[in-house]
Formats: C-alpha cells, sequence, structure tokens
C-alpha cells in the first residue's frame, strides 16, 4: 500500500514542473515556520483552501458563535482550537490569483506537497504523537473539502478544468486514503 501511495504521489509530483511556484512569499514563510508536522499539515491544508475559496468566490468571515455553558474540558478544547486557529489565521499574503486551472493545479500542488512532507515525517518517526494529529486533520479537511471541489464543478468551463478538478478530487481521495491507513 505504501508503494502505491509513494508511486502515485511521485506522479502527482511530476505533473508540477515546480511545486514551490504556487505559493506565494508570504504562504512559503509560514511553511518554512510550521517545523511541527502537525503545524506544516494545518498550513498546506489553509494554503489549499485558500485557492478553493478563490474559485469559490468566498471571502472568509469570522462569524461569533453564541455563548453556551461549557465544562472545563470542553473550555480546553475550544482554548486549544483557538490557539490552533489563530496560528493559521498569520498573514499568508494577498489572496491567490490565476485561472480556475491555475488555482485548481497549486490546490492538488498543496495537497501533494502536504502528504510528502506527512511520508517524510513517517519515515522519520512513526510513533510521533504529532504525525497522528496531522494524520487527523488531513482525514477531517480532506473530507471537508471534498465537498468543496464538487462545489467547483459548477464554476467550470473547459474540458482542462474538468480533468483538473478530478485530478484534485482523486488528490484528496488519495490522501484522506492514505491518512487513514497510516495510523492503523
Amino acid at each position: 500500500m505504501r508503494l502505491l501511495i509513494a508511486f502515485l504521489l511521485i506522479c502527482f509530483l511530476s505533473y508540477s514542473s515546480s511545486a514551490k511556484d504556487y505559493l506565494n512569499e508570504q504562504e512559503v514563510d509560514r511553511v518554512r515556520e510550521a517545523q511541527e508536522i502537525d503545524k506544516r499539515t494545518m498550513v498546506f491544508l489553509k494554503i489549499a483552501t485558500r485557492r478553493l475559496d478563490t474559485i469559490l468566490g468566498v471571502k472568509t468571515v469570522e462569524v461569533p458563535q453564541p455563548a453556551k455553558k461549557k465544562d472545563k474540558k470542553e473550555k480546553k478544547k475550544e482554548k486549544k482550537k483557538e490557539k490552533e486557529e489563530e496560528e493559521l489565521s498569520q498573514d499568508y499574503g494577498p489572496d491567490p490569483v490565476g485561472s480556475t486551472s491555475q488555482l485548481l493545479a497549486g490546490y492538488t500542488n498543496a495537497i501533494v506537497e502536504m502528504m510528502d512532507k506527512i511520508d517524510d515525517a513517517y519515515e522519520k518517526r512513526k510513533d510521533d504523537p504529532k504525525l497522528s494529529k496531522a494524520l487527523e486533520k488531513v482525514r477531517e479537511g480532506g473530507k471537508e473539502q471534498l465537498g468543496r471541489l464538487e462545489q467547483v464543478r459548477a464554476k467550470l468551463k473547459s474540458d482542462e478544468e474538468q480533468r483538473l478538478l478530478e485530478k484534485a478530487i482523486e488528490t484528496v481521495k488519495m490522501a484522506v486514503l492514505g491518512a487513514s491507513e497510516f495510523d492503523k
């Protein structure tokens, strides 16, 4: 199974002449700053999401949630999530620009590069709890993004865009499956 995943990742990586070309300077900085695999995974998911948001014309707006009574465990979990979101909301630079094809290719590159980093981390430290956290983020984020990728279908105007969307969907499915397999 790992050989199949590695082979598919190599095929996807060869798709792009330079995987870094799709990142702006601030995104490169965020990747460089995120040395731990769980944080780096979140950065790549954020980078990929920014491309989907641009295609779908979505602007990120914080919606305040109504206050409800929480026990200590819920408060601790919420505080941890807020800290992660705060780290993620660091400056990623201007919104991505380009054609739908370019944005879909950049999206796929971000997912492939994320999985490559996870694979490297797995080879070095299989038992790292941060690796498990990263894999959980891939499973959760990947499932969410599959739904968003289906929303992109309505915006497509060419066979090339359709091909790139199918490649993006297949890449995310492979990432989710790989994350599920790694964690077993």
